[in-house]
C-alpha cells in the first residue's frame, strides 16, 4: 500500500516538473562596443551613420503611440529594426540578439518604420511638376 502511495507521489512530482514552463534567457550585448569592421557586417551601417539616424528619430522612438515610454532605448530599437529589415532576419532571432521577444521586436519594427517615414520628406524630394519629372527621367 505504501509502495502505491510512493508511486503516486513520484508520478505527481514528474507531472509538476513537466508542467512548469522554462523562462527564456536572453543574451544581451552592447552593439556599439563592436569594432568598426564587425558593426557594418552585422547592421549594414557604419556606427556614425547609425548614430546620425538614431539621433534623428530619437524623440519619435522614446514614446509609443499611447504616449508611454517604450522601455527600450532608441539605439536598441533602431538596431533591432535594421537587423530585421536590412538583413531580412527573422524577428525572433533579431530580438534574441538584443534580449527582446518576437512580439516586442514586431512592435519596434513598426515604430522605427513610422519614425523614419516621418523624416523622409527632409531627405526625399519628389518632383512637383511634369517638367521636373521629365528632367529626372533623363
Amino acid at each position: 500500500m505504501q509502495a502505491l502511495h510512493s508511486l503516486d507521489v513520484i508520478q505527481t512530482m514528474e507531472q509538476l516538473e513537466h508542467s512548469t514552463r522554462r523562462r527564456k534567457v536572453y543574451r544581451i550585448s552592447d552593439s556599439f562596443s563592436l569594432d568598426d569592421v564587425d558593426f557594418p557586417k552585422r547592421y549594414r551601417f557604419k556606427k556614425s551613420t547609425a548614430n546620425y539616424i538614431i539621433n534623428l528619430v530619437r524623440d519619435d522612438l522614446n514614446l509609443d503611440r499611447r504616449g508611454f515610454e517604450t522601455g527600450q532605448s532608441p539605439e536598441i530599437q533602431f538596431l533591432t529594426a535594421i537587423r530585421c529589415s536590412g538583413r531580412r532576419e527573422v524577428q525572433e532571432d533579431a530580438g534574441d540578439h538584443h534580449g527582446l521577444s518576437q512580439v516586442t521586436t514586431s512592435r519596434i519594427c513598426v515604430r522605427v518604420a513610422r519614425a523614419l517615414a516621418r523624416h523622409s520628406a527632409s531627405f526625399f524630394k519628389m518632383p512637383t511638376t511634369f517638367a521636373e519629372e521629365e528632367r529626372n527621367m533623363r
